[in-house]
């Protein structure tokens, strides 16, 4: 079990802006990721989803229902903002920055923030399930 928990954080640590510190935080929220069938449902359970209204045929989506770990939440957003720093620094591009900054042009930086660290925890979700390291 530890074995498989020291792995999991090597894989994390590769994402630039991850550290053991971090890995260990997001791992201890996420724990056993085989317990998600699907990104969407650790999406949900991370709270980073839009909430939905609807009425008659009428849907409005809302901000982020915070319905899941805060700790989570938090740690995402401060990886992203590092991810950031860490990619400008060595002028690199990942998904995450691309992303990142194309949203940017058009929504407010909180906004922004949570976009990508959705698409962090979609990163994460797919190395953790499949065991590559990230690409970029």
């Amino acid at each position: 079990m530890q074995s498989r928990k020291y792995s999991e954080i090597n894989l994390l640590t590769t994402i630039p802006g991850i550290r053991i510190y971090s890995a260990m935080i997001i791992l201890s929220e996420i724990g056993d990721i085989n317990r998600f069938t699907s990104e969407e449902k650790l999406y949900s359970y991370t709270g980073v989803t839009p909430s939905v209204h609807q009425s008659g045929e009428n849907t409005y989506y809302g901000h982020i229902t915070k319905r899941g770990s805060k700790h989570l939440r938090w740690i995402l957003t401060e990886v992203v903002r590092v991810h950031l720093i860490w990619t400008k620094k060595h002028t690199m591009e990942t998904k995450i920055s691309q992303y990142y900054y194309r949203l940017s042009k058009k929504k407010p930086e909180n906004v922004v923030a949570i976009a990508a660290a959705r698409k962090l925890l979609q990163i994460i979700y797919h190395m953790l399930k499949n065991k590559n390291e990230f690409k970029g």
